[in-house]
């Protein structure tokens, strides 16, 4: 009898990305789209708004009776089917007892747990845990730097997330670039490694000297005004400043950190290796389907225990 085919699904809230698995685990093929959850209707009719998406985005696939692992913001509150979180410290096969089932047609759903820790400050991910297992860390302890919207810090130790944190990082960016007097006197998004450096060493060494982040961040501005920074540097400094400060917290979070691996696209790893490296922590860069390499792994182990 012809095994089933697996399909996993990375469904964030601004991206849909699903892998088709051939049978040894490699990647058959890959459809993305920008039909993230928080594009879908919501309301009385959820269900029916992410079926339709969902037939949207594979029914071919679909159609084939697949055994689909999904991950992310879907298994959310706010998504589709919520499942329930898993306090760490967890390994992936408590991934794997944790999903919940939903039959869809001819295909069988499983929607995969998140994690959380309540001490010493709540927190919470959903996504980042199975890039971590797909991150193929061996068997030394690991830190995990997960760069995003909220960034993730993880410390993994003989196959478990034994902790981590929830930098939020990427959205301050935003707020501040687009949305703020602060970065109203940006001229465009161009990369300055140079700027870029300077808002990392700053954060590293003058925090502590200069108030903290929060006033820092004003210089932004105000070294446009007084002719300190050219206005299309804005951009590179502001994003050097969160990342260095976000290296900062993670230091005095996870103690001296002298290594760390870093899951993402190239865009967003690139500026966090050179941040990492300026700190002094020796870095990797993970393979960049650890999302795809995770939901295999875990979906191999649902089709053994079924």
């Amino acid at each position: 009898m012809a095994s089933r085919v697996v399909i996993g699904i990375d469904w964030g809230s601004s991206e849909f990305r699903a892998y088709r698995f051939a049978a040894d685990g490699s990647i058959a093929d890959v459809r993305t789209s920008n039909r993230g959850t928080r594009s879908i209707a919501q309301g009385s009719d959820r269900d029916a708004a992410f079926e339709a998406a969902l037939v949207a985005e594979l029914g071919d696939w679909l159609a084939e009776g697949p055994d689909v692992v999904l991950s992310g913001m879907v298994c959310s509150r706010n998504g589709w089917v919520e499942t329930p979180y898993m306090q760490v410290p967890v390994r992936e096969d408590d991934l794997s007892r944790g999903v919940v089932s939903r039959d869809f047609g001819a295909a069988r759903l499983g929607f995969l747990p998140g994690v959380a820790m309540s001490r010493p400050v709540a927190d919470v991910m959903r996504g980042e845990e199975v890039e971590v297992f797909g991150a193929n860390l061996g068997p030394r302890p690991a830190l995990v730097v997960l760069p995003g919207t909220h960034s993730k810090w993880a410390h993994v130790s003989d196959g478990r997330i034994e902790s981590f944190a929830t930098i939020i990082t990427g959205e301050l960016f935003e707020l501040l670039r687009h949305k703020s007097l602060i970065g109203e006197l940006a001229d465009g998004d161009e990369f300055n490694e140079l700027a870029f450096l300077s808002g990392v060493d700053e954060a590293l060494d003058d925090l502590a000297e200069s108030g903290g982040l929060v006033r820092r961040l004003f210089g932004a501005r105000a070294g446009v005004l007084v002719g300190g920074h050219p206005a299309v540097d804005v951009s590179s400094y502001l994003s050097g400043l969160l990342i260095g400060n976000e290296i900062h917290e993670a230091d005095r979070m996870f103690g001296a950190v002298d290594r760390a691996v870093v899951v993402g696209t190239p865009l967003v790893t690139e500026r966090y290796d050179l941040a990492l490296k300026r700190a002094g922590i020796i870095t990797s860069i993970a393979a960049p389907d650890a999302a795809a390499r995770g939901l295999w792994r875990i979906a191999s182990r649902l089709r053994v225990t079924r």
